[in-house]
């Protein structure tokens, strides 16, 4: 038996919409959107066939609502007039807030920072600016140059090609709404996006066909050479040396970094704040094995039910502690102590003081930062699996979040967690630093 949602069937066409009836439609309404956007860019049919690389004649059929235009012939004018003629509906429901628009560019750009930043460009290349009459390259640009520009040229690509989620032009959109007291520098940022627009470059391959502007010639690069296999770009692009145009580009895409750079700095001095993963409602568990539902057997500390471990019992930890060198038992102690006085409200400042290594004591200040770190959790567990290094002078402790019961565990797997270290003073072992997980 079969039955329907919302108690009917999605509407269907009418029985008259004969299939060549819906093409001829959908033609219509392909050709009405080429010329209205090519009346707003000021083109005309001739100059759309020299962006195309096709003659008059060949253009006049595509875009004639008699014509029959291929989707390869679409995503052509799609690209070169920077419009969307098949609006298929996006597989995800949910549209971005505008708080998760904020939150996911200042994410992706931490993430941008960090990798840009491990390829450095020269010190001559970063001062490149776009001019009114910029110099074409003499030369190409250095093989680091060339990595450090490529990756740079994917990593914007989310934020500048049309339709996309995190459009520097939709996140500035977004911060308008939400910061108004912005709007001059938001605005100021518009501005900068329209100008570097304005610049004049082109390209002209052995094809005759010419490729114009910086975005475009940045976009068959991007297509041509990086992302993916499309033997026309990579024909035109190597119609140049790879190295040199990109090179020419280089101000463009720079100059587009600057404006991503801006926004972000601007957005958090306004105290808002990246995407930062929510924590579930159990652990996350890397491990190089298959898992079956037998292995999963914590339900005592339900947070960590995604481990391959079991409950332990009272008896099991009293035989590992008799078991413990002294060694070890002073370690678990001391993290033990410290953890209990970081918890308790007031702090005793003066105890935990005396539980630090004097290397570090300035830097804990009065402690409330790393009581911040466990303040969430109701509950805290540490590993008995202490890594001892330099010597055995120092010690690693893993700490465990939301622990109600012993956890045995005996395969290794990876989870995120905070650390202690721990260093020897004097013979007695010290507290020296927490990473927070």
């Amino acid at each position: 038996m079969a039955s329907t949602m919302d108690g009917g069937l999605p509407s269907l066409p009418n029985a008259t919409d004969t299939p060549e009836a819906l093409r001829l439609s959908h033609a219509t309404d392909i050709s009405e959107a080429i010329w209205n956007r090519m009346q707003e860019l000021g083109i005309n049919q001739t100059q759309l066939a020299e962006m195309l690389g096709k003659s008059c004649s060949q253009v006049s059929r595509m875009i004639s609502a008699d014509g029959n235009m291929t989707l390869k012939t679409i995503s052509e004018l799609e690209h070169v007039l920077g419009i969307t003629l098949i609006d298929v509906p996006p597989r995800t429901t949910d549209e971005l807030t505008n708080e998760q628009t904020i939150e996911v560019f200042l994410y992706q750009m931490k993430e941008y920072r960090k990798i840009a930043g491990a390829v450095k460009l020269s010190r001559k290349t970063t001062k490149l600016e776009l001019a009114d009459s910029p110099n074409l390259p003499d030369r190409p640009l250095s093989t680091s140059d060339y990595a450090a520009m490529s990756v740079r040229l994917m990593l914007q690509r989310k934020h500048f090609v049309f339709g996309s989620d995190i459009h520097v032009r939709d996140v500035i959109k977004a911060a308008l709404e939400l910061c108004p007291q912005l709007q001059d520098e938001l605005n100021g940022l518009y501005a900068h996006l329209n100008r570097i627009k304005q610049h004049e470059f082109e390209t002209t391959h052995s094809d005759g066909k010419k490729t114009s502007d910086y975005y475009h010639n940045a976009e068959e690069t991007l297509y041509g050479v990086l992302l993916h296999s499309d033997i026309q770009k990579i024909e035109h692009v190597a119609d140049f040396s790879p190295e040199l145009l990109l090179a020419a580009i280089t101000p463009f895409i720079l100059e587009r970094e600057r404006i991503l750079c801006h926004l972000s700095d601007l957005l958090e001095s306004s105290g808002l704040q990246a995407y930062k993963a929510r924590r579930g409602r159990r652990a996350q568990v890397l491990r190089f094995t298959k898992s079956t539902p037998q292995e999963l057997r914590v339900e005592k500390s339900p947070y960590w039910s995604n481990l391959i471990a079991r409950d332990g019992t009272p008896d099991e930890f009293k035989d590992r502690w008799d078991n413990y060198d002294k060694n070890t038992r002073e370690i678990i102690l001391t993290c033990f102590a410290f953890v209990q006085l970081l918890r308790c409200e007031p702090r005793d400042i003066t105890s935990l003081g005396h539980l630090i290594h004097p290397s570090t004591k300035k830097e804990w200040g009065d402690f409330s930062q790393a009581a911040g770190i466990f303040s969430e959790y109701p509950s805290l567990g540490m590993s008995d699996h202490i890594e001892l290094f330099n010597l055995k002078s120092c010690a690693k402790v893993k700490l465990f979040p939301n622990v109600d019961e012993l956890i045995v565990i005996d395969t290794l797997q990876l989870v995120s967690l905070s650390t202690l270290v721990l260093r020897k003073h004097r013979g007695k072992w010290k507290v020296w630093g927490l990473s927070a997980s």
